[in-house]
């Protein structure tokens, strides 16, 4: 029996067995139902008996013990309203599944801590890098001589064989012999290099040793993938009266649960977790203590006082403000929302209108503007930390561009201008005095946001009908009366967008600073270029207060939250005013 035969032979008995799920599923979905909920229940149990296996999130055990029972609770109606032939429940059995195929999956992969196999996996491939060479000139010469052989005849025409093409062909068949033998030699020294049986081995043997808890959870994984196939089975579509509507919307409900469970596990979770972590005051090992709203209050606390007036216990002044002292418990985050509001100031409008400026020139169609036009997209093309790496050496004190570039005007203009010398040696500290550091960070966030905004601007000027110009034109008006007068209000909805992104952008700053600043702490100097993203990374990853970096990052989101809604209503009533 070739391979071919006992592949076909597995498939038939691979269908028997769908079959044989598709015909019992009426008995099986609701019994494994039933155990679902015994499984559930029984963590719920231990929960309560033994909360230290919670570790870390004993915090929770409450929480967690009423969601297991609520679970589990769910897990027998729906096993009752599979058996009755109910059509939520076969929703509800779906959906259940696919959950339970994912948190099983997820907690075998962290028990058989299969995340170091990786590693295994990533050195084996370098090793291995000389025998996947080989494959890949192998099928180079393979492909190259089938090309040859059928430009010299092409074998799936009805022409015969000429004798002159025919020993021709023959040294081009040995040459395509000759790449299908260094093709299965590259094979062999790579499966060599590689080994991927030992990965395979060590794959298996970390299910079961040390904790063979992650093949139970495997073990399950499998099991509702078949209780899954049974649900969709023609049986129980008949059992639960699905007609073809309702299929086709279960069908579609399938295909995007993938990328539902991504978002849900990788934005939607994450999300939900720094929102409840938030009430929580927690370093990250230790036991979860709930506080409440302290996070919150000890983040945006303030106190107000005449002149002279002592503060409360543990609020440090931030500022004088008309005649009177303003003190914070926070005094780092209020420097940090300082430092923002000044970068959107200045930040935002270098971003924007010269990008509006720069795209209505290349919408003149001038010779060269399409090189233009790509040349200034490649800021955003670019990495951000390299690009910004870049920066950091051209704003060096000692050995930067700009302050060659400085020194070198100063010593022309001393062989025009009379009066004192300007200096000749030149070191400004853009990077490590406090009056440049943060506009050293608006260039640098400006020039890497300015292509895009180009681009869209571009984008928005093409949609401008050309009617509008040549009623203008016929009205007398010239070219800065018709930027004004037509391009300007047509462009708004697309000004909205540029101007909103950008200030969202601009608040979620992180990734530049974090380079500027390197080798230095962020938000070096003195603070100077401390954000509200950089403070949160501080207070979770290097201070290890996750709860208050939660808050912080709650707090941000609200004030993004906030200037996206006002803006999105004055765009929405300046439209309806139209």
């Amino acid at each position: 029996m070739n391979f071919l035969e006992r592949w076909q032979n597995r498939r038939k008995k691979t269908s028997r067995i769908i079959r044989l799920l598709s015909n019992k599923a009426v008995t099986i979905t609701p019994v494994w139902h039933f155990a679902l909920a015994g499984l559930l229940m029984v963590a719920a149990v231990l929960s309560v008996l033994l909360p230290s296996t919670l570790g870390p999130l004993a915090g929770f055990g409450l929480a967690a013990t009423a969601l297991c029972a609520g679970l589990g609770i769910l897990q027998v109606f729906i096993a009752i309203g599979l058996k009755r032939g109910s059509g939520w429940s076969r929703r509800a059995a779906l959906v259940t599944n696919i959950l339970f195929i994912a948190i099983a999956s997820f907690l075998a992969f962290q028990i058989a801590k299969w995340i170091l196999l990786f590693n295994l996996i990533g050195d084996a491939f370098y090793k291995a890098f000389g025998g996947l060479a080989i494959v890949v000139l192998g099928i180079a010469w393979w492909v190259v001589a089938v090309r040859i052989a059928k430009r010299i005849h092409d074998g799936s025409s009805e022409i015969e064989i000429s004798p002159k093409a025919a020993r021709r062909l023959r040294p081009v068949k040995v040459l395509k012999r000759v790449g299908q033998v260094i093709v299965l030699a590259g094979i062999l020294v790579w499966v060599i290099q590689f080994n991927p049986f030992t990965l395979m081995f060590v794959a298996l043997g970390a299910l079961f040793v040390p904790n063979p808890l992650a093949a139970v959870f495997v073990l399950l994984a499998i099991l509702s993938i078949l209780m899954m196939r049974a649900l969709l089975g023609e049986i129980m579509s008949r059992h639960v009266s699905a007609n073809q509507s309702e299929e086709e919307k279960l069908a579609g409900w399938l295909f995007v649960a993938p990328s539902l469970l991504g978002f849900m596990a990788f934005l939607a979770g994450p999300l939900l977790y720094s929102l409840v972590m938030s009430f929580f005051d927690w370093n990250g090992s230790s036991r979860m203590t709930f506080v409440g709203f302290d996070n919150y209050f000890g983040t945006l606390g303030l106190q107000v006082v005449s002149n002279g007036d002592a503060f409360n216990v543990g609020f440090t002044k931030i500022a004088d403000i008309f005649g009177l002292t303003v003190g914070a418990l926070d005094p780092l985050f209020w420097r940090s929302m300082y430092n923002i509001a000044i970068f959107l100031v200045t930040a935002v409008p270098l971003a924007v209108v010269p990008a509006l400026i720069l795209a209505t020139l290349i919408e003149l169609r001038l010779p060269g503007s399409k090189v233009f036009r790509a040349i200034f997209f490649i800021p955003s093309v670019a990495g951000v930390i390299g690009v910004t790496l870049i920066w950091k050496q051209m704003l060096n004190s000692s050995v930067g561009f700009f302050n060659y570039a400085i020194q070198e005007i100063f010593i022309m203009l001393n062989f025009v201008l009379p009066g004192d010398p300007l200096p000749t040696r030149v070191e400004i500290g853009w990077l490590s005095t406090e009056q440049w550091a943060l506009a050293a960070v608006v260039v640098v966030f400006a020039w890497s946001q300015f292509g895009f905004n180009t681009v869209l601007f571009i984008a928005g000027l093409q949609s401008i009908s050309k009617e509008l110009y040549e009623a203008a034109e016929l009205d007398g008006a010239n070219s800065f009366q018709k930027f004004r007068n037509v391009t300007l209000p047509a462009l708004k909805p697309t000004t909205f967008f540029v101007t909103a992104t950008t200030v969202i952008l601009a608040l979620q700053l992180f990734d530049i600073v974090f380079a500027l600043n390197q080798p230095n702490v962020v938000g070096f100097p003195n603070n100077a270029t401390l954000t509200p993203v950089v403070y949160l990374y501080q207070l979770g990853f290097q201070q290890g207060e996750f709860g208050r970096a939660s808050a912080v990052a709650w707090i941000l989101f609200a004030v993004i939250f906030i200037f996206t809604l006002i803006q999105f209503n004055r765009q929405k009533k300046e439209a309806e005013a139209i």
